[in-house]
């Protein structure tokens, strides 16, 4: 079955999302991406933070009942790290994994990988991978 991904390009202003922690402030790292996520999205939406030529960090917005697409990278592992809600992680030992907010997940070369938001509230991970481990929807 096909998955749509919303592709969102964004630029913080002065390199920081967040910015550094004032005396007696608390920020959760959620809130440090809140002016990159989408107002009730329908699909996944995948949004560039940043981009260089060793390193790419994208904010994935997975509202219930969708998913971000199972795919895999031939040159690279992708690091997942959930800020918000829980998602089935789809992977090709088919696990059936359950990853929540506060927890990492890494993914090696050639590996399947992709979640399903089962949830109420939308999930929301960053993931970081070199610009250089390629794309391959499965």
């Amino acid at each position: 079955s096909s998955h749509k991904v919303k592709n969102n390009v964004q630029r913080s202003s002065n390199g920081y999302f967040c910015s550094k922690k004032s005396k007696g402030s608390s920020r959760s790292p959620k809130s440090c991406f809140t002016d990159f996520l989408q107002q009730n999205p329908t699909e996944a939406v995948r949004t560039v933070l940043h981009q260089d030529k060793h390193d790419n960090m994208v904010l994935w917005q997975i509202p219930p009942q969708t998913m971000l697409p199972a795919h895999r990278h031939l040159r690279g592992a992708d690091i997942w790290i959930v800020l918000q809600g829980e998602a089935e992680l789809v992977d090709d030992a088919q696990s059936g994994r359950i990853i929540r907010a506060g927890e990492s997940v890494i993914v090696g070369n050639h590996q399947i990988h992709g979640a399903r938001n089962n949830g109420k509230e939308d999930c929301i991970l960053i993931s970081v991978i070199s610009p250089k481990a390629g794309f391959e929807q499965v």
